[in-house]
């Protein structure tokens, strides 16, 4: 009778074992499946009423907003901070740029790049932050976009042989819909490519 009854409890034990293997299994499933990368290809103004500029970087692996903020300041020296908020689309919604950085003042010509972290990692991309970079210039109603291409490849050119960054990767997302301007232009990236760059 004893033997039986500790028999019964390895059993139990057992069992409650493999459920919970199972759970824990299941959780990671579910969790892995879940988090990936999942941003749209332009960015938004009016709370994401007005398509507008292509996304055009994308940096990866330990990219935080944060980190790429930082990387951006380094390589480049872009360090101010004005400009209106535009809306990126991750994970089905709109939601607001966490910063952006620019070359040059508030009120001159200048290079100017928004930022926005995924809302979650990913499993082969690790942590990302998906970017929207100009040159603009300034006009009689504000800042006009006037290139997307030639700023995207002045910042990949920045990150090339620096420690930790490795070669960029290209995707070519065809996003060369115009944006439209408030001076009534409508400027378009000509390749409609995005820059990957490896943030260590």
């Amino acid at each position: 009778m004893l033997y039986q009854s500790r028999r019964i409890s390895a059993m139990k034990k057992t069992i409650a074992g493999v459920i919970g293997a199972s759970f824990l299994l299941y959780a990671l499933t579910i969790w892995t499946a879940s988090a990936h990368y999942n941003t749209g290809k332009y960015i938004y103004a009016d709370g994401g009423a007005t398509q507008k500029d292509p996304m055009n970087v994308t940096f990866y692996k330990n990219a935080t907003w944060g980190n790429s903020v930082t990387h951006i300041e380094h390589h480049l020296g872009w360090t101010n901070a004005t400009g209106s908020n535009m809306w990126f689309w991750d994970h089905n919604a709109f939601r607001t740029q966490h910063t952006h950085r620019a070359s040059g003042c508030g009120i001159c010509n200048r290079n100017h790049m928004r930022f926005r972290q995924g809302e979650d990692a990913d499993a082969t991309w690790g942590t990302y932050t998906a970017a929207a970079v100009h040159y603009e210039r300034l006009r009689w109603c504000g800042h006009v976009a006037t290139d997307f291409d030639g700023p995207r490849n002045d910042v990949v050119n920045a990150f090339k042989g620096q420690p930790g960054h490795g070669d960029e990767l290209w995707a070519n997302n065809n996003n060369t819909d115009p944006s439209p301007q408030c001076d009534g232009t409508q400027p378009r990236s000509l390749d409609g490519k995005t820059a990957w760059l490896r943030i260590p």
